[in-house]
């Protein structure tokens, strides 16, 4: 299902969604348009100390600087070009400019379609079965 969300969101938007530079850039990228993983998921997570911070209770992303200090090499950052936008939504809804109100309703649905693919936690994820139910598809 996540496949299918990076295929939709790519051929909507025109550009690569999460960057694969490296794996330290890809999570940068997927944290920066769809949020980071839950504190319960980092906390199970055997990599989570390879790219996050645990202060007290919560989880922050490491920043280059943090990385490099603790994986011994500096992480390979490239410039995205949905670095802009805030988050998927920002660059979705971004398109909506100069479309009737049926269309903005569309694009509406494909947004929430397209969000529960590419929810960071598999858990809450789509299935098959969801997605073929989803106002989007019918």
């Amino acid at each position: 299902m996540w496949s299918l969300g990076c295929c939709l969101g790519e051929g909507f938007l025109g550009c690569q969604l999460f960057s694969d530079v490296s794996s330290y850039d890809h999570l940068r990228t997927i944290i920066h348009l769809l949020g980071q993983p839950s504190d319960e998921m980092l906390q199970r997570s055997v990599y989570a100390d390879k790219y996050f911070l645990q202060t007290n209770i919560q989880w922050r992303f490491k920043s280059p600087i943090e990385y490099q200090a603790t994986n011994w090499k500096k992480p390979e950052v490239s410039e995205c070009e949905l670095d802009q936008f805030s988050n998927l939504e920002e660059a979705i809804m971004l398109r909506a400019d100069g479309m009737d109100k049926d269309a903005v309703l569309d694009l509406e649905v494909f947004l929430d379609f397209l969000k529960n693919l590419l929810h960071v936690d598999p858990e809450k994820r789509l299935t098959v079965g969801q997605a073929l139910r989803h106002p989007f598809i019918i």
